[in-house]
């Protein structure tokens, strides 16, 4: 468990959060906690490997070391905080060092303070969050919002 979460927990309990928007805050101190690492929504599925073709055999059964050095397989941009949406704005499937998480969960939450009233999410608080910090985080164009945007591009499954 984060060293925050209880701090972060009850603010978001006292202020006009719903559960989901409270969860998708506390996924953030979550990363971080385990020491970073890939995180996507649950219904994201892959297209595509973003795995660098030699790290592609993988063992079936992932130790507790294995796991916590991604498999021992290197992070995209070095670590450094990637967001797969064109733009940066939709947390759906993002990667980073435990340092990385760290920085984006206490950005993403010390934004969260300057907007109590009024409806506020993680999403739009990483759209601000980058908005405020040049270069905040890398972005990729990794996501697809409709499958008829591959299709439409000619591309085949």
């Amino acid at each position: 468990q984060h060293e925050d979460y209880g701090k972060v927990r009850e603010f978001l309990d006292n202020e006009e959060f719903g559960e989901y928007d409270e969860i998708c805050f506390l996924r953030w101190f979550a990363m971080a906690s385990v020491g970073g690492g890939w995180m996507s929504d649950y219904d994201v599925v892959p297209l595509a490997s973003l795995v660098p073709y030699e790290y592609v055999e993988v063992p079936t059964i992932l130790s507790d070391d294995d796991i916590a050095t991604n498999n021992g397989i290197p992070l995209p941009h070095d670590g450094r905080f990637t967001a797969y949406d064109e733009r940066g704005q939709v947390p759906s499937l993002l990667s980073g060092s435990q340092e990385e998480w760290e920085r984006l969960a206490q950005g993403l939450i010390n934004l969260t303070y300057q907007h109590t009233k009024g409806f506020y999410s993680d999403m739009l608080a990483l759209d601000d969050y980058d908005t405020s910090i040049k270069d905040a985080f890398e972005k990729e164009a990794q996501v697809l919002y409709r499958l008829s945007d591959v299709m439409s591009d000619g591309h085949r499954l």
